[in-house]
């Protein structure tokens, strides 16, 4: 619906790494390139060939649903550009997932980490306040006059002082920069 952004959530939550204190770095290391093979990469994310999943004769992933092998995450770990399509999926899925990628708009934040610890409990009341309201806000289950009700107890939960202490933070991290 709108352009891709490359943003710092994005990148922490696709990254795969060796922590510097591992007692073994090589095999760590030796382990990742395995999972970016097809066979393991297709072993770990999908499971076994025939009995919960299988290749289509026109070339898309279908996986079982009458198995309990649905990890649902094969973007988290190796080259999510391994697989086939799955189905449902255009031919070109990882065509155009490369192109979206190459193409993303960088965000100005890029790199900036927010530390949420001297907003700890305020973050725990937004959420309390948003749990409270936000689904049934959008589902119509609650009528629209209480939209001001929430934006109400969102201030009263803190929403002023988490949003403060970000900026704060954010200016400080663009003058380190």
């Amino acid at each position: 619906m709108t352009k891709a952004f490359l943003t710092t959530p994005g990148i922490i939550a696709t990254m795969l790494a060796c922590s510097s204190t591992s007692a073994n770095p090589v095999k760590v290391v030796e382990y990742f390139q395995q999972l970016n093979t097809e066979a393991v990469y297709m072993l770990f994310h999908y499971g076994i060939k025939g009995k919960h999943y299988d290749i289509t004769t026109d070339g898309y992933l279908d996986q079982f649903k009458n198995t309990n092998y649905m990890r649902g995450v094969a973007w988290s770990c190796g080259s999510a550009f391994l697989p086939p399509p799955l189905i449902g999926q255009p031919k070109d899925v990882w065509v155009q997932t490369k192109d979206l990628n190459e193409n993303s708009i960088e965000s100005p934040l890029l790199g900036f980490a927010f530390d949420p610890t001297p907003v700890q409990g305020e973050i725990g009341q937004v959420i309390s306040v948003s749990d409270e309201y936000v689904a049934s806000l959008l589902q119509g289950k609650r009528p629209v006059t209480e939209y001001q009700d929430y934006l109400n107890k969102l201030k009263a939960a803190g929403s002023d002082k988490i949003m403060a202490e970000l900026q704060k933070q954010i200016d400080a991290w663009k003058a380190a920069k």
